[in-house]
């Protein structure tokens, strides 16, 4: 979760032009980009259909893409057989060239964030054409004779995973008002939600609602509000009342109909609510209340002091009456 502040960017990968030491099971498939767009889907350019693995590529890489340049490759691995995002150490990133006969230019991958995984590649000559993402195992004959071989991962496309939880791809910055929150006064939040890949937002599908909900750290619900999507792209905003002081936890959520929320973890923020008017602040020490208990509560600030003033007077009628009647036996 980040209060504030733009999403973090790919770190920079290991650049090594080596295969990835990989599980003679794995099973995937490539992604193909010729000139700057994805290719078709089919079995003559898909070797990697059958994987349980998908790749989604961040983007086509940039068909002006110079000859022996470094450029960020980046993608999303979705398991078709979890039906969830996977992290896939040390896998293979193949950039073949748009024409011409050149070798491909090769690069072991880093796990940037779960699920995502980003490379440098350079150009080969003849320019940036498919991409081909995958790892390596080996193949044995009957007499023993293995050699190391390429498993790509099956084509998804360009963009975030369709089915993937959009909790699991946004990074949240919840955006609080620069004074106390106090209980039982409304106050404003914004959450805005920013794309963990390098992806166009709109490409994110996000619904226009997003919850709020409020909880004691280890306790039940406080409160919950919606927040409406704006002409920012990817913004949130409402307005929330928290009605009781003290330490609770805000996380924001997607409302799915008829299911649980669709909470994003990374969301959960933590603050103290001031007490309202008439609520109790705190505790006396060595003080008890009226059944003896230690502790007895303290008038918060505001509170209604008018039970007092009573309770004072006669205080102060009973002393004078004694300093009367001690000075009269005293002059006897």
């Amino acid at each position: 979760m980040k209060i504030s502040g733009r999403a973090a960017k790919p770190a920079n990968v290991i650049r090594a032009l080596t295969f990835a030491s990989g599980s003679a099971l794995a099973v995937s498939l490539m992604a193909c980009l010729v000139a700057g767009r994805a290719m078709a889907a089919s079995p003559s350019v898909d070797p990697g259909a059958g994987s349980a693995y998908e790749v989604w590529l961040d983007s086509a890489p940039a068909a002006d893409a110079v000859p022996g340049t470094m450029i960020p490759i980046g993608a999303t691995i979705w398991n078709r057989q979890r039906g969830a995002l996977d992290s896939i150490n040390g896998a293979y990133v193949k950039l073949y060239p748009a024409s011409g006969k050149a070798k491909p230019s090769m690069a072991v991958s880093q796990v940037d964030w779960p699920g995502h995984l980003a490379a440098l590649v350079a150009v080969p000559r003849g320019g940036a054409g498919r991409v081909e993402i995958g790892t390596t195992g080996q193949s044995c004959t009957a007499a023993g004779v293995c050699t190391e071989v390429g498993a790509p991962f099956a084509l998804g496309g360009i963009g975030p995973p369709p089915q993937a939880r959009r909790s699991d791809l946004v990074i949240p910055e919840v955006i609080m008002p620069r004074d106390p929150v106090v209980a039982g006064s409304p106050f404003s939040i914004s959450v805005r939600l920013v794309p963990r890949g390098n992806w166009e937002p709109a490409l994110l599908g996000l619904s226009n609602r997003l919850v709020v909900l409020v909880n004691h750290p280890r306790g039940p619900d406080l409160a919950q509000a919606e927040l409406r999507l704006g002409a920012d792209p990817g913004t949130y905003s409402g307005s929330l009342t928290i009605p009781e002081g003290g330490p609770v936890v805000m996380t924001a959520a997607f409302p799915i109909n008829g299911s649980e929320d669709q909470v994003i973890a990374s969301s959960a923020t933590r603050i103290t609510v001031l007490p309202g008017s008439g609520e109790v602040a705190s505790t006396a020490p060595g003080a008890t209340d009226a059944a003896g208990n230690p502790g007895a509560p303290i008038p918060a600030p505001g509170a209604d002091l008018n039970g007092l003033v009573p309770w004072l007077a006669g205080v102060l009628g009973l002393v004078a009456v004694g300093l009367v009647i001690r000075r009269a036996f005293a002059d006897l």
